[in-house]
């Protein structure tokens, strides 16, 4: 029970962590059971077409998007934003998608982090790109990345942003 003075509730799709969706009718009945208590919906289904239909039918709330693959779109169509990984290491990339600018650089990026167990390859990420290995380390059960799979990672990140290694500075520079 988290009593009478809750308020402000996000809700959060994650139905590859939970194993069980947040269907669009569990997200009407909440709202229609707890008018004043639900602020918004984080999506992190990967599903456009269940995201579209939260931005249809709950516009007056604020909805997150899925993930940067959809972010301009979304934020195009009314989506308040979203919570992002990526902007731990590419806050200039997410902070231009987040305004509705799409670059076809993020598609990769997204499978890239999605091709592994998605938080260590975010922290290995943000260690390559601000270049303090710290952010390596993960908490049990987490692993960390082999060497391997670290060098491969890296070299792929470095393809997609060749800018960084070629005029010598950091993606997490923001102009």
């Amino acid at each position: 029970h988290i009593g009478g003075n809750a308020r402000d509730i996000i809700l959060y799709n994650i139905p590859s962590v939970t194993g069980v969706p947040m269907t669009l009718d569990i997200v009407s009945n909440l709202r229609g059971e707890f008018p004043e208590l639900v602020a918004g919906v984080k999506d992190s289904s990967g599903d456009w077409d269940y995201h579209h239909g939260l931005l249809s039918e709950h516009s007056d709330i604020a909805i997150l998007a899925s993930h940067e693959t959809h972010l301009a779109r979304a934020v195009n169509l009314g989506a308040a934003g979203t919570i992002s990984g990526l902007a731990n290491f590419q806050p200039a990339l997410v902070a231009n998608i987040a305004q509705g600018r799409d670059d076809e650089r993020v598609v990769s990026l997204v499978k890239l982090v999605l091709s592994g167990p998605p938080v260590p390859i975010l922290n290995d990420l943000t260690a390559h790109v601000s270049g303090n290995d710290s952010w390596t380390r993960v908490r049990a059960p987490l692993v960390q990345l082999s060497p391997s799979s670290q060098k491969k990672l890296r070299s792929d990140y470095d393809a997609l942003f060749p800018e960084r290694t070629s005029e010598g500075q950091s993606s997490l520079d923001v102009t």
